[in-house]
């Protein structure tokens, strides 16, 4: 009987237990650490505001802020979901001024990144990156430039800086692609606003 009755209760343990690939949702901290391993991808959707990301030697997603209103980080939700290849992450809520978002990665790591509007900027990340803004700035730095087979950047409404690759452009509806001898691939676009890459 007292066999049965522990088989029972495994078995309702890992009844409750949550399922593998769970979206996982916190809110109410000022510092967020996620495990994530280097080579992964990472599907960011951030809201508005000002957000860097960063490469380091970690294999840890961290979030964490700065900014007069950084007393309000509270505030702000996060959703992580690890789908195997590709972790998926949401940042939403806070304060939109005096506020920045620091995000670090992995230094080894694929972005997908989505943010409606403000500045963005990417750093000290190797791998291929795919990034758009409705509205603002968006400044990517490719590390090595020769690590990419393309390097795709375009604005509705805006410009465009090259400055590694020596190109410049401006005006209405610009696009700047390069070919090269790596395996990265960069797309990055913003609606209206200026697209710096270096």
């Amino acid at each position: 009987m007292k066999t049965l009755i522990t088989f029972a209760a495994i078995v309702a343990i890992v009844s409750c237990a949550s399922p593998a690939g769970a979206e996982e949702t916190q809110t109410g901290r000022v510092h967020y650490e996620f495990d994530l391993a280097a080579g992964k991808t990472l599907s960011l959707n951030v809201r508005s505001g000002d957000v860097r990301i960063e490469g380091s030697d970690s294999a840890k997603l961290t979030i964490s802020f700065e900014g007069e209103k950084s007393d309000r980080a509270t505030e702000v939700k996060v959703t992580y979901k690890d789908k195997g290849d590709t972790v998926e992450c949401g940042i939403k809520g806070g304060p939109h001024n005096e506020f920045r978002i620091l995000i670090s990665v992995p230094r080894q790591l694929n972005l997908v990144v989505r943010m409606p509007a403000g500045a963005m900027e990417i750093a000290e990340v190797a791998g291929s990156k795919d990034i758009k803004m409705h509205a603002g700035d968006l400044d990517v730095d490719l590390v090595d430039a020769d690590s990419y087979a393309s390097i795709d950047a375009s604005v509705t409404t805006g410009e465009i800086d090259v400055s590694a690759l020596k190109a410049e452009t401006g005006g209405f509806f610009r696009k700047f692609h390069r070919s090269g001898p790596g395996s990265f691939r960069l797309v990055a676009h913003v609606g209206a606003g200026q697209v710096t890459i270096h």
